[in-house]
């Protein structure tokens, strides 16, 4: 099957306009088969209460879009979005064909200011077989892993708005590859890695100090992995297209270091990040606007 991403530009904004951008990509492309979008694809990635006015009841503006589009270029479309049920705000993604949304996943592990947290589901049942779903931090976490390797996923999806410093981007690209290539040799199937381009506002919390929007941008790095194959990359900047085969095949251990996909900085995984989600949490009941 035919895999395409897109790496929206993240400095377009607004859910009219943003549906318009997305459709003018996918008007350039031939059988683009299953197009993967990345994190929160209808709003753009704003990592603070910035955000909110883009919340969907239900997401159903995103949902309606997606089936329209899926039926106008026949295709699968996986998207991202502002979900609100009345009371709480979540970071969303869904699969949709040319039938209708098979299914919808939430970010368990949000940012804590201004989306609500969970032990979420990771995968969509649909025509093709079961899709595993990890929206960016999701990915890199332990409790993914075991959760999706009770199911036997055709396809894994990676979506991420992946702020990184340039500066560091042979680093960056070594990050992930490492996520994406695990992925794939611990389950034998495609995985795709769909990213976003463009700068972003200033996240929220210490996590956000310490991430300056001037330096930090979404740089991309899209790529589709496969069990012992090298990684595809975009030819183009914001497209990525390539032939993949979905199947399922036995799980094989991964490597976690304390419940992380890779080694980093300890001080910062086991103080502060969980003080500023604690903080974060608390601020999100506070301020949330459903």
């Amino acid at each position: 099957m035919k895999i395409t991403v897109l790496q929206t530009n993240n400095d377009v904004k607004g859910l009219e306009a943003r549906f318009k951008y997305i459709e003018e990509l996918l008007a350039q492309l031939v059988d683009p088969g299953f197009v993967v979008l990345p994190e929160l694809s209808s709003s753009s990635y704003i990592p603070n209460s910035n955000i909110w006015p883009y919340k969907e009841l239900h997401g159903e503006k995103t949902k309606v879009w997606s089936v329209k589009m899926a039926r106008k270029y026949h295709c699968y479309i996986g998207a991202g979005y502002v979900e609100t049920d009345g009371h709480d705000i979540h970071n969303a993604y869904l699969v949709a064909n040319e039938q209708r949304v098979q299914g919808v996943i939430r970010k368990s592990e949000g940012e804590s200011n201004i989306f609500c947290r969970g032990n979420f589901g990771c995968t969509v049942d649909t025509p093709l077989g079961e899709i595993g779903i990890a929206i960016c931090f999701d990915a890199h976490r332990h409790q993914f892993y075991e959760r999706l390797r009770r199911k036997n996923p055709v396809l894994i999806l990676l979506p991420h708005a992946w702020p990184t410093n340039a500066k560091h981007a042979k680093q960056n690209r070594v990050k992930t590859d490492a996520l994406g290539q695990a992925y794939a040799e611990a389950f034998g199937c495609p995985v795709v890695f769909a990213n976003a381009l463009g700068s972003v506002e200033q996240m929220r919390g210490i996590t956000g100090m310490l991430m300056n929007p001037r330096t930090f941008k979404l740089n991309g790095n899209s790529a589709i992995y496969q069990k012992g194959k090298t990684p595809i990359r975009a030819e183009r900047e914001e497209i990525l297209q390539a032939e993949v085969d979905l199947e399922s095949n036995k799980v094989c251990p991964i490597r976690f270091y304390n419940g992380w996909i890779d080694s980093d900085n300890w001080l910062f995984r086991k103080v502060i990040l969980p003080f500023d989600v604690r903080r974060g949490e608390k601020i999100y009941r506070k301020t949330k606007q459903p």
